[in-house]
């Protein structure tokens, strides 16, 4: 619990501070007023400092931030958000989404940089033998290697659904790999198997190797898993009604199940030694958060800049109050559309299995 705890608060953290400083570069260099850089949603705790005329605080809601500018809903003066140039406002509100993105490379770099499981065609890892299985009748044992079925060398998961389905109702010899020796053993191929087994009654997965990728393969490897993010999201309406997607993949997390996904990743990088689980993770949580706050909907980076978008098409702005009254609705929609999720995530937790830690 000590472990999940910390870990969600300083991944969140790090998301966080990467996505508002790129709001706060952007806004000081457009010649925008920042007042505060705010950690956490108010009420304000307690102010780490002032610099430059801004404040940087911590907030008592640990589920976001903010960089407050200088009038963002009216016009107060010299400095003021809503006197910057459309161009402007879309640079300012676009730069929080883009640093996001920067810090999901980033990490994901870390990831590929760092030993990872690699997979490699040494053989088939055998996770689990099924009760009264001809494997394990045969001697099949889980963490076994097969490398070898009927004299053919076994390489991946594909050649050995290969060899199998030729050779239905036989029995096979197979060669494995157990502890550094070499077995011979075999194996009844079943043609009609019971339900939920395959032929042998085993459950099998990839052989991995630990590497490093070279740094400029590992930040090609970051950038590509981040568009990818990218263009899933983007064609995931399409990909759900095609059946290209289940529906499972669309369900949104929130902080708990966040939380919990940072709290195993942590846990299996102390254990392993191998911090390639909390990076990755942190890098597709940042991605995540990228390409959720692009999305044109009210009170989001996204939404904020379809205004400004607006504005520059149309030569002149919005009324600010009522873009302000939409951005309201907006975030109280988001609010709880946030308390939905977490009371879903609570419910109905996710399998965390299924990440492989």
């Amino acid at each position: 619990m000590v472990v999940t705890i910390v870990t969600f608060v300083v991944s969140l953290s790090i998301l966080i501070i990467g996505h508002e400083l790129g709001h706060f570069i952007v806004a000081r260099r457009s010649g925008v007023t920042v007042e505060e850089f705010g950690l956490g949603y108010p009420p304000r705790l307690f102010t780490l400092a002032r610099r430059s005329g801004v404040l940087y605080t911590i907030n008592a809601i640990p589920l976001g931030g903010f960089v407050k500018m200088r009038g963002e809903d009216e016009d107060a003066g010299e400095g003021s958000f809503l006197r910057a140039s459309p161009k402007s406002k879309l640079a300012i509100l676009l730069a929080g989404p883009a640093a996001s993105a920067l810090v999901a490379v980033g990490f994901l770099a870390l990831a590929f940089l760092s030993p990872h499981p690699v997979v490699v065609d040494k053989g088939v890892r055998v996770q689990k033998v099924a009760s009264s299985s001809p494997a394990e009748q045969a001697g099949l044992k889980p963490d076994d290697i097969i490398v070898a079925f009927d004299g053919n060398p076994v390489r991946n998961i594909k050649d050995l659904e290969r060899y199998t389905k030729g050779h239905q109702g036989e029995t096979a010899p197979l060669t494995v790999k157990r502890d550094g020796e070499t077995v011979n053993l075999k194996v009844l191929i079943r043609t009609h198997p019971p339900a939920g087994q395959g032929a042998m009654g085993i459950v099998i997965t990839s052989v991995t190797e630990m590497k490093s990728e070279p740094i400029w393969s590992a930040i090609w490897d970051g950038i590509m898993i981040t568009l990818r993010l990218f263009v899933i999201t983007l064609l995931l309406p399409i990909l759900l009604a095609r059946g290209a997607l289940p529906l499972s993949a669309a369900r949104p997390i929130g902080p708990v199940s966040i939380a919990r996904i940072t709290g195993v990743a942590m846990s299996a990088s102390l254990a392993t030694g191998y911090f390639y689980h909390i990076f990755y993770i942190i890098g597709f949580i940042s991605a995540a958060l990228s390409v959720t706050n692009l999305l044109p909907l009210p009170a989001l980076d996204g939404g904020r800049a379809a205004f400004a978008l607006l504005e520059l098409i149309r030569g002149k702005p919005v009324d600010p109050r009522k873009e302000a009254w939409v951005h309201f609705v907006g975030m109280g929609f988001l609010l709880f559309l946030m308390v939905l999720i977490t009371y879903v995530d609570i419910v109905s937790p996710i399998d965390l299995s299924k990440l492989g830690y």
